[in-house]
């Protein structure tokens, strides 16, 4: 402040700050730092009508300061605004601080006139403000003998006072402790992150104290006892003034012992004592111990001696003497210092320790490496700074990470999240926030940025403005507008300073100036230079959970936002061994209490890649040992990759020669996160100046709505109005023109009104279905409180409303996500949901980036590139094709026979369309009509006629209807990171009409192509298997990996766009060559070459274009046409080598092996000479002229061996890249040795992933079993029909099986009910149909051996005979160590195949004397030993024909029984003739002869068996609803997890059943005869017009389902029994875990909808439905508030009473005594310390004779202060006594009154409260009461106001609460926290 003769000078003017009304806090404006200054001028005659104005010192700090707030609006209403200042140089003489506040208007008209005195006397004294009252002076002075002065305060002022110390704690060192601010900093991290409220003083010595005002905080801090703080031991104390307590020796300390691996049997503190107590004094229980939430890790708190090391295990001995092994381990150690050995302080801190590093005297590292020299020794950098881009006036926000620098090779290397780096430590920024998480588009991004480039990424290189985006950005940004002003203030030191900790205030001061308002954490605790920084706005609030080198991981709200995030930033060091440390933390951190159930982010530099795939110049696809353990953390902590787009990689060497890029860094979130933001994707984008991409996160992408074409949703066919109206308006249509043409134009007329149909019933279905559920939920709430059969039949037509619309919901969503596996009708509306989310999240293009490298972003520019893209690639002909017709005849050996041409011409039949039309996939996209194969086959008796007629013109006209061929382009990713066209597969989309015409086709051409086809080719044809192909492969590439081999080459083709380039012409022509018929030429003329297309981009089609070339991906022909097409160029292929032009491969001249092909994928094997390849390249480039498939070289790669340097140089210049194997050929690994863990991992992988999808948590059990019968055992079985599986793989497999199959998740086990041996046995033997994997495998390869003796021809069948049979028997081989592994594998299961292998004989030529089985008696070998060829004289390996002649058996006569036996049989057959046929083989099963291999019959033999049981019948049927018959099976089989069962294990629960409470809950007793279940069975038994009885026993239950009467036969008893026993389960376990009970009427009408669902949606026997429907619901209720008996005992089991209000009535004779009677009530209980009260009920429960008599009583006793909450009881009026104290009283009357009555009353006081209003009592004397009160209820209720509100489960919304209660939402969510059960 100034003095009038200073004011009165002119100085310049001074920045104004126009300060406007905002609600921002104060905390968001810089102004309020102390770190800069602003004066208020105050002039004694100003005008108390106008604000003061705010002048800001002069520097330039305040300016920037002013200009980022004015940028940000982040200024504070001028109300709030404190404005400080220290007095100028000038001033100092005045020797005065000034303060000045700016007040309103009105606050200063208001002033209080008592103070005018004051001011007149003081005038400086309205300049302070303080919240104290106003002091006086008292006391009376004297004078010591020392002459000082004294005053004497009595000891009433200390006792008067004392509590005001209550919030304080003493912290002491046990030696140097940490600077104060660092000591403030830290607590307030760890001890109160939310409100950072905590104070500290220093005292003397090393004690430091503590002001905690949170008292919860406060005792926790106590109760821990030790506390490290920056590598110091503290030790806490309460504290009083008075002297210092003592700090006890650190020969002792209290940790959590964390214990794993524990006995269930020893889960209890008696074990835990003993096992605790073998490492130190075991204390207590942690509290997810104590009630064994987490029975993983158990947690004992227990001290122990620091100088001593923690033991790894203890183990434990039972009384039978088993050992068991308990793991040992705790998350904090008191440090001891590694030079004095003493407890309490590190290296850093101790004081006798020699300094070792002269420049900073530190003694923990050399002068080497000390930083600061490091630092000073480089140039000086300028400083780069960092500003937000942002839009004017918006909020911004953000939360980021930055990275330390890191030297690799040389160069600095960024090994952040992705962010470059330069000093000093890096900045991390955000863009802006304009809405909530769950409103609009949201993204975070982490991305270093230069100014230079900031307009080309805001605009093209990140999302655009308009998507309101969260940005997290990771690095340094120039920011040439403030550079000279950090320069010169913020740099005026050496920049060394900046890095190092001792300089972080500068890097505050830097923030400050750069970003005012923002708040920042680091990890300099953990490194001297810092490695991660995170900065955020204060609109968004950010809590530290926990910090480390490598890893920072907060908690995140968003502005707007329901609730908190997690974020974790990663910057992993380059040493695998640390790494291994980040593996562990973020492990652990998945299982932190402030990190389960939220959604989970972890992004940043892993340094280290996840696939073989992620590195650009990868040599194998074998998988790491570090790569394994990053897979691994990442399945143990439940994370995965987001999806991502952008670059590929995200770090590159920046080496100009032999660049290499890897991907590094990634964006990692858990299921939860793809939960709740199901559409949030991650990019990465340029590394700019660094070598690491950036990246981002767009949390909610922001899509303009368009109209969408028309869809049939499938669910519609559930409606019972829709066939019918369907009828009514396809036979009232009326149209005139061809039958195609009626067709068509009935189908468009038929569209609105689908349209509106659906709308009218349907419109918003799960809104509908959610509001359908509340109606329900409502009814029932009534229901229990006031039954009544009006309210029980509106409940029982609500429910069946919901039922009706949550069947909808299922079948719609069932339809969205093209599931196919799994059907509708088990409730699986949770899976379908989250994989139609997941099929959205992926196959969304967001943008593409063109040919130039611009990136387009809005949704007409991708669909017009799109469409632009394939018109040019289908409508636009590179050139016309190249040939001769008479080459391609002439190459083709194949011609139609006339018997095949009148087969491929003959006339369609309509059975031939409807079964086409029958067979068409379910559950698949439709056309551009919208209609889909489910719409014509509901419908087939409507539309099927005309359907026939319209297919069959087509066939007679030989003409299709334009519209009938429409196509619509979808867009698959092929990669990860799909950004530009080429990078998706096109799958056509075509009419169904059309897809039935193309099948039909399909099918004539398919029987045709194995005459047609050479053996090169396995694609598509039946009977050849994609694995010959892969096995041949691996032999004829055995040996590259040798030096001592001949030259060898081979080429794996990859053709550029294979279906969409391949000419129309070539095909026509290629039929012609074969003498296909004409008429079929030009049915498949018009299919190919008159479609029309569209492309779908995200849902929305656009353009329209016509074709040139190109097969149709989704056409049903278009497979066989492509491998027609590939014939040619197969013939061709074989004549070049023929001829001499390429020479053949070692080992495959004498078979004619020259290539192999499956489909596109092409292998080509040559001499390794460069002639043949050149020769080769000519004759593709041949066959692309012809055909218009040409050769991709970028994607081509040769592969060559036994070259020496010179030959090898030759292919250099190929234009080819060389590739090195193994590689993967086919999706399996191309090799011939065994297969290792490395070479296994993708099929583990490919399973964990489907495991891990965040969809299947949510299947049920029975959703499980169907998805490992059907998608993962198809990913097993591509691999077992090739490999003998490792022994290591196939346990690993049946492992994640079986924790899949019982816990839902891979992440954790929870045990299995049933082992998985039994659960693989068929269903009939009592188990699931499941099959072992490594006996299936076994059966799988039996396949291949057959294949040997099938004579299929194949070309792997002619290798083995060639070069491992030879002639010889395959029985008789062994093995060699020349022979590849798989060879050896099948000569390991022959032992398995020979029984079942069986010799026909034909001439004998084939079959092997003594080996093949072609005599009943076996294989002679057997039968006769190893002697038998010598006894015999006939040579081992002799054929059938080689033992006779024309005329007898050449045999010696016979010397034996067994000879006799022989000789015998051979006189009794004819003998082998020249002549006759040639011998074959069967496949034997149990005495029958198969031609084929028969999978299922021959696994059938081979697994283990169990007996037939006999209760399956009534477990597993037709019509069975899955979930319900599988909860009944482990209902047999007793496996429940009964309380019975779980104590017998143990573990210290109560036995007492969980629906009764009285007996204990067995299997029998809870699902048969427990109270609640037999009414339940009665009510059943009553329904199916039965007459009632018990089930005393379980085979009771089962012997009743086999019953059969009129009313019910055994399939409808099955059905409902198995409905009573899930739905009686699943009740005992919501009462259990989740506390909600419900009455049997309401079970019982939820398991009449379930049967009605399951006969309706299985159609089931005609008798069954009658039955049902026939009999009425005839379940009656006793009540009646005048019972006409006596009284009515309250009694539990059913068999002994009569059902009366909610209660059994006892029988009268049985009633004794204590019935009426209890005692205790007199006893006082101690008060809960949350209220300060406790109640002591005596009602129903307590005294079972107050049953119907309508009173009860309580007593309640308060605390000092203490109160019973304001509270209502729902059924009683109270009356209320006061033994004892004073008790305030009252209540309020109900809306819109609310008067509150209110009382205090003394003892002996008696007062009223009505029924139903909300009432409360307080004591408000200085002793505690006690109180006792009568209700008018026997059961009154009761309904605490606070808890209900605010405690509810699920939570009460809260913006709704806000509303009610006019509070802020997060104020809101505080109280639910605290509330939350």
């Amino acid at each position: 402040m100034r003095n009038k003769k200073s004011s009165k000078q002119n100085p310049p003017p001074p920045a104004v700050v126009q300060i406007p009304k905002s609600p921002s806090s104060p905390s968001s404006c810089p102004l309020a730092s102390p770190s800069y200054v602003a004066v208020a001028p105050v002039s004694p005659g100003a005008s108390s009508s106008k604000p003061p104005q705010s002048h800001l010192a002069s520097n330039s700090k305040a300016n920037a300061l002013v200009s980022a707030c004015e940028t940000f609006k982040a200024i504070p209403p001028v109300s709030d605004l404190k404005l400080v200042t220290p007095l100028p140089a000038s001033d100092k003489s005045d020797k005065a601080a000034t303060f000045a506040k700016a007040k309103d208007p009105a606050s200063t008209s208001s002033a209080a006139p008592s103070l005018a005195a004051t001011q007149s006397e003081a005038p400086w004294l309205n300049l302070f403000k303080g919240s104290s009252r106003q002091l006086k002076k008292k006391g009376t002075a004297f004078t010591l003998p020392s002459g000082e002065s004294c005053v004497k305060i009595p000891n009433s002022v200390i006792e008067k006072n004392r509590k005001s110390w209550d919030s304080f704690i003493l912290g002491q060192f046990y030696s140097d402790p940490p600077a104060q601010g660092t000591i403030h900093a830290i607590v307030n991290g760890i001890w109160s992150r939310h409100h950072r409220d905590i104070s500290v003083s220093k005292m003397e010595g090393n004690a430091y104290l503590f002001r905690i005002p949170n008292t919860a905080t406060r005792n926790r801090v106590l109760s821990q006892g030790l506390w490290q703080i920056e590598g110091q031991t503290m030790f806490v104390a309460k504290w009083e003034p008075g002297p210092i307590p003592q700090k006890p020796e650190l020969t002792s300390a209290p940790i959590w012992l964390e214990l794993r691996q524990v006995p269930p049997q020893f889960f209890n503190e008696d074990g835990f004592e003993h096992i605790a107590g073998l490492v130190g004094d075991p204390k207590g229980l942690h509290p997810s111990t104590a009630n064994m939430s987490n029975l993983e890790v158990a947690k004992v708190l227990t001290i122990i001696d620091p100088r001593k090391p923690l033991p790894e295990a203890v183990n434990v001995q039972f009384d039978s003497g088993e050992i068991c092994r308990v793991l040992v381990s705790s998350p904090w150690m008191p440090p001891i210092c590694s030079f004095c050995k003493e407890v309490g302080h590190c290296l850093k801190r101790c004081k006798v320790a020699p300094v070792t590093c002269s420049s900073c005297k530190s003694n923990s590292h050399v002068t080497l490496d000390c930083p600061r020299a490091t630092a000073k020794r480089k140039k000086k950098t300028q400083i780069r700074k960092t500003i937000v881009e942002g839009v004017p006036g918006s909020d911004a926000a953000l939360v980021g990470t930055s990275n330390q620098a890191k030297m690799v090779e040389g160069k600095e290397k960024v090994a952040g999240s992705v962010a470059g780096h330069l000093s000093p430590a890096p900045l991390v920024h955000a863009a802006k926030i304009h809405d909530s998480v769950a409103g609009s588009s949201q993204w975070i991004q982490v991305k270093p940025r230069s100014a230079k480039k900031k307009d080309a990424i805001a605009g093209v290189g990140s999302p655009s403005p308009d998507q309101n985006s969260i940005s997290i950005d990771i690095g340094l940004e120039e920011i040439q507008a403030s550079q000279a002003l950090l320069e010169e203030k913020s740099l005026a030191s050496d920049s060394s300073d900046a890095i190092s900790t001792e300089g972080e205030p500068k890097q505050k001061k830097l923030l400050n100036a750069i970003l005012p308002g923002w708040s920042f954490e680091d990890n300099y605790e953990f490194s001297d230079l810092g490695k991660i920084w995170i900065l955020w706005h204060p609109s968004v609030k950010v809590a530290i959970i926990s910090k480390s080198l490598q890893m920072v991981t907060c908690e995140v709200l968003l502005p707007d936002a329901q609730s908190e995030i997690i974020i974790s930033f990663v910057y992993a060091t380059n040493e695998d061994s640390s790494r291994r440390v980040l593996w562990d933390e973020i492990v652990t951190t998945s299982s932190n209490q402030r990190v389960k159930g939220k959604p989970w982010s972890v992004l940043g530099d892993f340094n280290q890649v996840l696939n073989p795939s992620d590195h650009s110049v990868s040599l194998s696809q074998n998988v790491d040992f570090p790569t394994r353990l990053f897979r691994e953390c990442l399945l143990d902590a439940d994370l995965a990759d987001l999806t991502f787009r952008g670059c590929t990689y995200t770090w590159w060497n920046k080496r100009s020669v032999s660049p290499v890029a890897k991907k590094i860094d990634r964006i990692l979130v858990n299921d939860l996160w793809s939960q709740v933001y199901p559409r949030s994707f991650g990019y990465f984008g340029e590394p700019d100046f660094s070598d690491h991409a950036s990246c981002c996160i767009t949390v909610n992408p922001s899509c303009q709505r368009q109209k969408r074409a028309f869809q049939f949703q499938n669910f519609l066919l559930k409606n019972q109005n829709f066939v019918p109206m369907i009828s009514n308006l396809w036979f009232s249509f009326n149209f005139v023109g061809s039958a195609m043409y009626r067709f068509s134009r009935k189908l468009k007329a038929l569209k609105n009104f689908i349209r509106e149909f659906s709308k009218d019933n349907y419109s918003n279905l799960e809104k509908r279905v959610k509001e359908a559920h509340a109606v329900v939920i409502d009814l029932q709430s009534q229901l229990l409180s006031n039954p009544s059969s009006a309210v029980a039949h509106l409940e029982s037509l609500a429910n069946e409303k919901w039922q009706i619309l949550l069947r909808a919901e299922e079948a719609f969503l069932l339809q969205r996500s093209r599931v196919t596996w799994l059907r509708e009708g088990d409730l699986n509306s949770a899976y379908f949901h989250r994989m139609a989310s997941t099929r959205q999240a992926i196959n969304h293009i967001h943008f593409l980036v063109d040919a130039a490298g611009n990136r387009i972003e809005s949704q007409k520019n991708i669909q017009d590139h799109c469409v632009e893209f394939y018109s040019n690639l289908l409508g636009n002909q590179d050139e016309n094709s190249m040939f001769e017709p008479s080459d391609i005849s002439n190459l083709l050996e194949f011609r139609c026979s006339q018997p095949q041409m009148d087969a491929l011409d003959k006339q369609f039949t309509s059975e031939d369309i409807r079964a086409a039309v029958f067979s068409l996939p379910r559950n698949k996209t439709a056309g551009p009509d919208g209609f889909s194969a489910e719409f014509f086959r509901a419908c087939w008796h409507i539309v099927g006629p005309e359907f026939v007629d319209a297919v069959l013109e087509f066939f007679r006209t030989g003409s299709i209807l334009k519209q009938w061929n429409a196509t619509t382009i979808i867009l698959i990713p092929k990669i990860p990171n799909a950004s530009s066209t080429s990078d998706f597969r096109p799958i056509s989309l075509c009419n169904t009409v059309y897809k039935v015409i193309s099948k039909l086709l399909a099918g004539r051409l398919q029987a045709l192509l194995p005459h047609v086809i050479s053996k090169a080719q396995s694609a598509f044809l039946k009977g050849r298997l994609l694995a010959e192909n892969v096995l041949l492969a691996s032999e004829i590439v055995e040996g590259y990996g040798r030096k001592n081999i001949g030259p060898r080459g081979m080429l794996k083709v990859d053709l550029r766009k294979a279906f969409d380039s391949v000419s129309w012409d070539f095909i026509i022509e290629t039929m012609k060559a074969m003498h296909f018929p004409g008429k079929f030429i030009g049915w498949i003329s018009q299919c190919i070459s008159t479609p029309q297309f569209s492309v779908s981009v995200n849902g929305l089609s656009a353009g329209y274009f016509k074709s040139s070339r190109g097969l149709r991906q989704g056409d049903p022909i278009s497979p066989y046409l492509f491998v027609l097409a590939m014939e040619v160029f197969s013939r061709l292929m074989s004549s070049c080598f023929s001829a001499g032009f390429i020479k053949f491969h070692p080992k495959t001249e004498e078979l004619d092996i020259s290539h192999l092909m499956f489909a596109d994928d092409v292998m080509i094997f040559f001499d390794g000479s460069s002639s043949s390849l050149e020769s080769i390249s000519d004759t593709m480039g041949l066959f692309a002229s012809w055909s218009g498939l040409k050769m991709n070289c970028e994607k081509t790669q040769l592969f060559v061996a036994g070259l020496d340097q010179n030959e090898a140089s030759l292919f250099t210049n190929s234009g080819f890249a060389s590739g090195s194997l193994p590689i993967r050929y086919l999706g399996l690994p191309l090799m011939s040795r065994k297969l290792r863990v490395s070479e296994f991992s993708p099929l583990i992988e490919k399973l964990i992933n489907k495991f891990r999808s965040w969809a299947v948590s949510s299947l049920s059990y029975a959703g499980r079993l169907q998805l490992l019968n059907s998608v993962i055992y198809g990913l097993v079985n591509f691999w077992s029909s090739v490999f003998s599986l490792p022994k290591a793989c196939i346990k690993k497999m049946e492992s994640l099986c079986a924790r899949f199959l019982w816990s839902g998740s891979i992440d954790s086990y929870h045990g299995a009910k049933v082992a998985w041996s039994d659960v693989c046995y068929p269903k009939r033997e009592g188990g699931l149909g499941l099959r072992r994997i490594g006996i299936w495998n076994s059966t799988l390869c039996l396949k291949l051996i057959w294949s040997l003796f099938a004579g299929s021809g194949s070309l792997w069948v002619a290798w083995h005979h060639h070069h491992h049979i030879r002639g010889n028997s395959f029985w008789s081989l062994r093995e060699s160590v020349r022979d590849s592994w798989n060879w050896k594998c099948l000569l390991r299961l022959r032992h398995l195949a020979e029984p079942f292998v069986r010799c026909n004989l034909g001439n004998g030529q084939l079959a092997s004397f003594w080996f093949d089985s072609w005599l009943p008696l076996g294989p002679l070998i057997k039968f006769f030993g190893d002697e038998g060829p010598r006894d015999f004289g006939v040579p081992i390996q002799a054929s059938v024909a080689s033992v006779c002649d024309s005329q007898r058996w050449i045999l010696p006569a016979p010397r034996s029984d067994q000879a006799v036996a022989l000789r015998n049989h051979l006189l009794s057959i004819k003998l082998p003739l020249i002549q006759s046929k040639e011998d074959s083989y069967s496949w034997v099963i149990e005495g029958k002869c198969l031609q084929v291999f028969s999978t299922s019959k021959t696994w059938n033999v081979l697994r283990p068996r169990q007996s037939i049981k006999e209760w399956s019948a009534s477990v597993w049927f037709k019509g069975a609803t899955p979930k319900h018959a599988f909860t009944m099976w482990v209902s047999h089989l007793d496996r429940l997890p009964t309380r019975a069962r779980l104590a017998s294990w143990g573990l210290q629960i109560p036995s007492n059943c969980c629906l009764c409470s009285v007996f204990v809950e067995s299997r029998d007793h809870l699902l048969l005869r427990c109270g609640f279940s037999a009414q339940i069975w009665h009510w059943l038994q009553v329904r199916l017009r039965l007459s009632p009885c018990i089930f005393y026993t379980w085979n009771a239950l089962l012997a009743w389902t086999r019953l059969k009467t009129d009313s019910s036969p055994p399939i409808l008893r099955k059905l409902a029994a198995q409905a009573v026993v899930y739905h009686i389960w699943k009740q005992r376990n919501n009462v259990l875990h989740n506390h909600v009970s419900r009455l049997p009427s309401a079970i019982c009408n939820d398991i009449d909808q379930e049967v009605r669902n399951s006969i309706t949606a299985r159609s089931l026997s005609f008798l069954a439905i009658l039955s049902l429907l026939a009999i009425t619901l005839s379940l009656t209720k006793a009540s009646d508030p005048s019972p006409l008996q006596d009284f009515c005992v309250a009694f539990d089991t059913p068999a002994y009473g009569v059902f009366v209000n909610g209660k059994f009535c006892k029988d009268p004779k049985l009633v004794t005594v204590d019935d009426f009677f209890i005692s205790g009530i007199n006893k006082p209980r101690t008060p809960n310390p949350k209220t300060g009260s406790i109640v002591t009920p005596v009602n129903v429960n307590q005294i079972p004779g107050l049953n119907t008599l309508g009173i009860s009583i309580v007593r309640i006793d308060y605390a000092i202060n203490g109160q019973n909450p304001p509270h209502t009881h729902p059924r009683a009026s109270e009356i209320l006594y006061v033994a004892d104290g004073t008790l305030l009283v009252g209540f309020v009357t109900s809306n819109t009154d609310n008067r509150l009555f209110t009382k205090v009353l003394y003892e002996g006081d008696v007062f009223v409260f009505p029924e139903g209003l909300i009432h409360f009592q307080a004591n408000v004397g200085k002793y505690p009461a006690v109180a006792f009160a009568g209700l008018s209820s026997q059961n009154p209720g009761v309904i605490t106001i606070a808890d209900t509100v605010f405690g509810s489960n699920p939570q009460i919304d809260p913006n709704v609460l806000a509303t009610a209660f006019q509070l802020d939402a997060t104020t809101v969510m505080d109280l639910q926290t605290k509330f939350k059960k």
